[in-house]
């Protein structure tokens, strides 16, 4: 399924204009940033309804280290956070995947606004290709939160470009993403909605 995601779903759920709006790092909207772009080669939007609230679901999803447990392509082997203090704009992390063979990934937060969104753009460590940039959703639906999931897939110009469109003859990023982002909200659901347990003495 491919949705486009309009300005009102943008606004997470009909919220203030200007907290929607809000500028992230180099002073463009979180909207802006997952706006399509003339070297994007897949862009791929897919949501799902969570019976939970907005903050349960972003403390499932708003923290990138965790991604291993609700990633479902299956590629993350390891994250870890390389960037001191709270998360948000400017967080960085450093992943080991592996798709056909091992490598490292480079991951940085670009916008954050706890129980609303995550957008952050990643690519593998070393490689000079432009990165491709992913988004998380949150908005109030029905007592629970609708998750909108996107990512901007993109390719490289020149010499480059006919090297990473190798890689894809055996990646197949264009068959493989989209169904790894259904499994992703699939994942980020079933931990969402699981039962928390109980603090001790309460």
């Amino acid at each position: 399924m491919n949705l486009d995601i309009p300005p009102t779903v943008l606004h997470y759920g009909g919220g203030d204009t200007d907290e929607s709006n809000r500028t992230t790092r180099g002073g463009e909207t979180a909207f802006m940033n997952m706006e399509p772009r003339p070297n994007d080669f897949l862009s791929y939007e897919c949501s799902i309804h969570i019976d939970a609230s907005p903050a349960r679901v972003f403390e499932v999803l708003g923290d990138l280290g965790s991604s291993v447990d609700w990633a479902g392509s299956g590629h993350i082997r390891s994250i870890d956070k390389m960037t001191d203090g709270p998360i948000g704009v400017g967080t960085k992390y450093r992943s080991s995947e592996k798709i056909t063979m091992s490598y490292g990934a480079n991951t940085e937060i670009l916008a954050y606004e706890p129980s609303q969104h995550i957008m952050w753009i990643s690519k593998p460590v070393g490689e000079h290709v432009p990165y491709h940039r992913w988004a998380f959703w949150l908005v109030p639906e029905e007592g629970g939160t609708r998750v909108l999931h996107s990512v901007r897939a993109a390719r490289s110009r020149g010499p480059m470009g006919l090297v990473q469109r190798l890689g894809f003859f055996f990646t197949k990023p264009a068959t493989t993403i989209p169904p790894g982002m259904d499994r992703t909200l699939q994942n980020v659901k079933r931990l969402a909605e699981a039962e928390q347990p109980v603090p001790a003495g309460s």
